[in-house]
């Protein structure tokens, strides 16, 4: 690695944490919220198909019986 690279990736990394640091707190809660409601949708969506499955299996023993 030469002086330059370093060099590059130092700035590159200082760039990167004085733009983390200076972030936006709104941000930050826009983003917290995105993830919370990407979860509670995975979460909404399995209780939905673990009642739809239910729901099916049901229905079929009825049918052969």
């Amino acid at each position: 690695m030469t002086n330059d690279y370093i060099g590059d990736l130092k700035f590159r990394y200082q760039l990167t944490v004085e733009a983390i640091s200076n972030f936006d707190s709104y941000a930050w809660v826009a983003v917290g919220l995105f993830v919370l409601g990407i979860i509670g949708v995975l979460i909404y969506e399995k209780s939905d198909a673990r009642q739809n499955s239910a729901k099916n299996s049901g229905k079929a023993s009825d049918i052969g019986s």
